[in-house]
């Protein structure tokens, strides 16, 4: 992989685990990440009109990532009000990589080596180290959470692969990002006002500004690690993405005052090993 990509992709992992831990801060998660979505598509529309439509031939593939960001913002602001940063992150992060290969194999034909996929085996042995033993109180599995965070893990392997893809139609990968995010912001809004108008207006009336730049800073780096898909396999970039596992341990200890536990530390290493791994394969 070119050291510049590689390089973005690991800026990139750590504004995610930034704009993340700012979702539980102040605000219900679940209204935060409508926020999120709202306020990404406002800063977006400045953006599209610099930046022009994407193609044609990426339109399809933005109306399945609206489809499955809807199911992404509503699981990840539920996996975040069920439990802490440190194990819901992990799991909706670390799951992923090993369900966006399996998936770039029949949708892209991308075939990792035997390598990349021990890294990406490693990967997935830390995310169970944190989900058995990192969570609240006792070291036990928070259910709740981790079914919340198992089915942002799979949007986020729906999306990788849709948008990935996708942006390689787009002809522009800004553009593609751009037009995903207006569009996300659109449907969100629509979301809001029918299932949680009240807590919304609400929140929008105390922290607007906190939707527009948790908004912003996810605009911004989602759409570099699309831009990534465009010039490298999207396994192996989605794979390197997940550095922000590490990023956002390290956020919820000194943010949000989470507990630093062992079994959070061995899990951490064990992750970044198998990152390391991929990146080798």
């Amino acid at each position: 992989m070119d050291a510049i990509v590689f390089i973005v992709i690991i800026f990139a992992a750590a504004g995610h685990a930034a704009w993340n831990s700012l979702l539980k801060h102040r605000i219900d998660p679940t209204i935060a990440t409508t926020m999120l979505a709202i306020g990404g598509g406002l800063v977006a529309m400045p953006v599209l009109f610099l930046a022009g439509m994407p193609e044609p031939p990426a339109r399809p593939y933005i109306l399945a990532s609206i489809l499955v960001h809807i199911y992404y913002w509503s699981y990840l602001g539920k996996a975040y009000a069920a439990g802490d940063l440190g194990q819901v992150y992990p799991i909706a992060r670390g799951t992923a990589p090993l369900l966006t290969g399996l998936g770039a194999i029949f949708a892209a034909q991308e075939y990792p080596n035997p390598v990349g996929w021990a890294g990406i085996l490693v990967v997935v042995a830390g995310v169970i180290t944190l989900a058995v033993f990192g969570g609240r109180g006792l070291p036990k599995l928070d259910r709740s959470a981790t079914r919340f965070a198992v089915v942002t893990a799979l949007s986020i392997t729906g999306y990788s692969l849709v948008d990935g893809l996708g942006a390689r139609q787009a002809g522009s990968a800004v553009a593609y990002t751009a037009f995903l995010y207006v569009c996300n912001g659109w449907a969100l809004l629509i979301y809001g006002l029918i299932y949680q108008r009240k807590p919304l207006f609400e929140a929008i009336d105390g922290h607007w500004h906190l939707g527009l730049l948790t908004g912003g800073m996810s605009l911004l780096f989602y759409g570099v690690g699309v831009w990534a898909m465009t010039h490298a396999p999207i396994a192996l970039v989605a794979a390197l993405r997940e550095t922000s596992i590490l990023f956002a341990l390290l956020l919820g200890t000194i943010m949000l005052k989470e507990p630093v536990r062992f079994s959070r530390v061995i899990g951490a290493v064990v992750i970044f090993a198998g990152l390391v791994l991929v990146r080798i394969g």
